[in-house]
């Protein structure tokens, strides 16, 4: 155990090189127009509860739906991290 690092307060310290390795952390095109879209229905929808607008947050809903879908699609098309199309 003395080998390995230890952090300030004298446990393991977890990024060590070697110990877990990402390749792609979620970068590809279906996944940032997933979470893109699903962000702004989320902003939306907090615009529509501040203005106490039923319509708005219906838009809001639906631009997540929509950003769910094309996600969805995207990744199926092979843009996603899967794919080749990055």
């Amino acid at each position: 155990m003395a080998d390995r690092p230890t952090s300030r307060t004298g446990g393991p310290v977890h990024n060590v090189p070697g110990d877990v390795h990402h390749d792609h952390h979620g970068n590809s095109t279906a996944a940032w127009a997933l979470s893109g879209l699903v962000m702004l229905g989320a902003l939306i929808m907090c615009l529509a509860v501040v203005l106490s607008s039923v319509p708005l947050a219906v838009a809001g809903g639906l631009v997540v739906i929509a950003g769910v879908v094309a996600g969805k699609v995207l990744s199926s098309m092979g843009y996603g991290i899967a794919g080749r199309g990055n």
